[in-house]
């Protein structure tokens, strides 16, 4: 794989998601453009070691169908510049400089009325950390994070779903594997994550973990049933089916 690209600009270099994809794809809807002119990254930019010829072929496939349907859905957007993000506080993660604030202050006032509700309240009491477990990803970091998963997801796919760990790449429907890697990674450039605004909150009660991926168990959290009482007055919003995943809307 090439290295980063610089973001931003209509120099960007563009992805192959053009007639022929569509073409090819013909019962995905039409893709939705980035007013600023960025497009997605090539499938010729991903990256062939350890693969065969045949596999490889499919990783290019997959990859543009992924593309292709995910940019029907929303526009892609590029890695934003450093300067107009900011460390959430007292955390490694990076937010737009104004969702980075506002996460700044739920997650002090989410502590607080945990600790002001602890002498009365056992599941406040049992909530012993409040926190973030994902927020700003560039577009970068996605297209590198889906060139290095695909092999595993690739894997997965056979052994799940096709119940044949050995079937050739040949055999492989690229849509479907796509719809596969799409329910657990998203097109670079397409997560919400990638807008700067979105956030994946993480909490710990009565020695549980509470993160992405724990739907039943997030909305049983003392964390969860104070974001839906509050969160909406600092400005955010839950993502529907995901209760740990919160939008910053200025």
């Amino acid at each position: 794989m090439g290295g980063l690209r610089e973001h931003g600009h209509t120099s960007v270099r563009l992805l192959g998601t053009g007639p022929a994809l569509v073409t090819a794809f013909p019962d995905v809807p039409p893709p939705k453009v980035d007013p600023t002119g960025s497009e997605p990254y090539r499938a010729d930019e991903l990256s062939a070691a350890a693969l065969s010829p045949e596999a490889f072929a499919l990783k290019q496939r997959t990859y543009a169908a992924h593309v292709l349907f995910a940019s029907s859905q929303r526009p892609f957007v590029a890695s934003l510049p450093k300067a107009s993000t900011a460390l959430v506080a007292d955390t490694r993660f990076r937010m737009r400089v104004d969702a980075a604030t506002a996460a700044t202050n739920l997650l002090a006032e989410a502590k607080s009325a945990r600790d002001a509700a602890a002498l009365l309240d056992e599941d406040a009491a049992d909530t012993t950390f409040i926190g973030i477990t994902s927020a700003y990803r560039s577009a970068d970091a996605q297209f590198a994070r889906w060139d290095e998963l695909f092999g595993k997801y690739f894997e997965a796919y056979r052994t799940q779903v096709l119940q044949s760990p050995a079937a050739s790449p040949l055999a492989v429907d690229q849509k479907q594997l796509a719809r596969f890697i799409g329910r657990r990674l998203a097109a670079p450039g397409y997560s919400l994550h990638q807008t700067g605004v979105a956030i994946d909150f993480k909490t710990i009660q009565s020695g549980q973990r509470y993160s992405a991926g724990n739907g039943t168990g997030w909305r049983t959290t003392w964390m969860y049933g104070w974001l839906q009482r509050n969160a909406v007055g600092i400005g955010f919003r839950q993502l529907k089916g995901e209760p740990w995943h919160w939008d910053f809307q200025s």
